[in-house]
């Protein structure tokens, strides 16, 4: 994984740190710390690797000057946005591997249909 994440500047560790971030919103870095099972000093030097990349933003908590809240800033939801959009890309050539293009849009419009069959109102999920 740290291979396919290099090219981006960030190792997996740091991606889990976005994942994270990403789903939650603002967490207190003791909190995050838990939650990636990390200990003190390892998420103080990803965080300020992070910050120096502009990936996260530590600030002093508002109920307590101790501790810091950490957040996903705009430059990290765009890195997570891409990397997101990458490994779609490469799981849908690899689901399609073997198909012409006829036989990929047949079976886009049959799981369709089997998708509005079963009350899936999302439209053309399979796109």
């Amino acid at each position: 994984m740290n291979e396919e994440l290099e090219q981006y500047g960030i190792t997996a560790a740091q991606l889990d740190v976005l994942i994270a971030l990403n789903g939650s919103g603002p967490l207190e870095q003791q909190d995050l710390q838990e939650a990636l099972g990390v200990s003190s000093p390892t998420i103080a030097r990803m965080l300020t690797t992070m910050e120096d990349e502009l990936l996260v933003h530590r600030e002093q908590s508002s109920d307590d000057a101790r501790r810091k809240v950490v957040s996903i800033t705009d430059e990290g939801s765009e890195l997570l946005r891409t990397l997101e959009k990458q490994k779609e890309q490469e799981f849908t050539e690899q689901f399609l591997d073997g198909f012409n293009h006829t036989d990929a849009a047949r079976l886009n419009w049959m799981l369709n249909t089997i998708a509005d069959n079963m009350g899936d109102t999302s439209g053309d999920i399979f796109r």
